[in-house]
């Protein structure tokens, strides 16, 4: 997706405490749910998970965080769904089971009349008919619901098998933080956003340092100058021609450009026409040439990149000038010794490596 594999802080959070609410519906008999209960349920709040605003604490907070819309406009207790067996721990009216919602949700007016709204399924379908209403079903909106009711109950039978949850988000594994994780994602756009090629074979360093680059996310002058950090020297240390830029010092800088020329001619491809670092990371790409190169080419440019910063930093902090050449020698030894150790590749000679041949 374009970036480091991090998930988003916030969505971490939510899939943690998701979990709190699918292990509370999963876990009756806990000392830790028995305490909840104890404290929160009789409260006027009838919902999914009880609360009692007035005690507050952690237990209010993680059911306030279940009930906000997340995405499509559901909270995650419209991903977690009943499946009734004895009927004996999922609440009639308070929890999903028969619709994707709770039928005090379907049934607003008959959840009114009814006298016990923490009731079990079982008590309400274990064959005596019992229903304890404040008064009868008397309007034309009660008598509706009422029938609308006494359908979608025809269809449901209880079992000696016990009552279970399943999860309607993303996946078919069932419920994990993994899974909330992944539907959390599932719901966002990032078909416009620029996914780097990472290469397997250079240190993750590289890899992390192109992307910043990418970002204009390293230490660059031009970078530092928009977080508030002055430097007096703005220029370019290689040619001192142009500003200390990303775009600069990778593509329009005399020795970069005399780098790139040397590797073009090493890598027998034509010279790299680029006007931005992003057409860099793109240079494997383009072409006709193996899978074998371009994925050798690739982990070239980045160790390229990598050894040019450093000259860079070297120049500008110590005083230390290379050479086009110095540099070139440099990206060539370092990128043979990472390829060699680092890529899944049989014997390779480093006459051949020097000659760009047996990739």
């Amino acid at each position: 997706m374009g970036g480091l594999g991090l998930h988003c802080l916030r969505d971490v959070n939510m899939a943690l405490l998701a979990k709190w609410g699918w292990r509370y519906k999963n876990e009756k008999e806990n000392l830790w749910v028995k305490v909840v209960n104890a404290l929160h349920v009789g409260g006027s709040d009838w919902d999914f998970l009880p609360t009692k605003k007035a005690y507050g604490g952690v237990w209010c907070n993680i059911a306030s965080v279940l009930k906000k819309p997340l995405v499509d406009n559901l909270s995650f207790r419209n991903l977690f769904k009943g499946v009734v067996g004895r009927g004996d721990n999922i609440m009639f009216w308070l929890d999903p089971w028969l619709y994707d919602v709770p039928l005090k949700e379907k049934f607003p007016s008959l959840f009114h009349l009814e006298v016990v709204k923490t009731c079990c399924v079982r008590d309400r379908l274990d064959g005596e008919g019992l229903w304890l209403w404040r008064h009868d079903p008397d309007s034309e909106v009660e008598e509706a619901e009422w029938q609308s009711l006494w359908v979608a109950l025809g269809s449901v039978s209880l079992s000696d098998t016990p009552d279970r949850w399943s999860w309607l988000g993303y996946g078919s594994e069932g419920f994990s933080v993994a899974a909330v994780k992944k539907h959390l994602d599932s719901k966002k756009d990032y078909s416009n956003r620029f996914v780097m090629d990472w290469c397997k074979w250079v240190p993750q360093k590289c890899n992390i340092f192109a992307w910043r680059a990418d970002m204009n996310r390293i230490p660059t002058v031009e970078a530092l100058a928009k977080r508030g950090v002055v430097v007096i020297d703005d220029m370019c240390s290689f040619c001192n021609a142009g500003f200390d830029s990303v775009n600069h010092l990778f593509t329009a800088c005399p020795l970069a450009l005399g780098l790139w020329e040397k590797i073009s001619y090493w890598c027998r491809i034509p010279n790299f026409f680029i006007f931005s670092f992003r057409d860099l990371l793109e240079i494997h790409n383009l072409g006709v040439r193996r899978a074998s190169e371009r994925k050798v080419l690739h982990g070239i440019v980045l160790s390229a990149c990598w050894v040019l910063w450093k000259a860079r930093n070297s120049l500008r902090f110590n005083g230390k000038r290379c050479s086009v050449d110095e540099i070139f020698s440099e990206v060539r030894v370092v990128s043979f010794f990472w390829f060699k150790h680092r890529a899944k590749k049989g014997k390779l000679d480093w006459g051949d490596w020097c000659k760009f041949v047996n990739m």
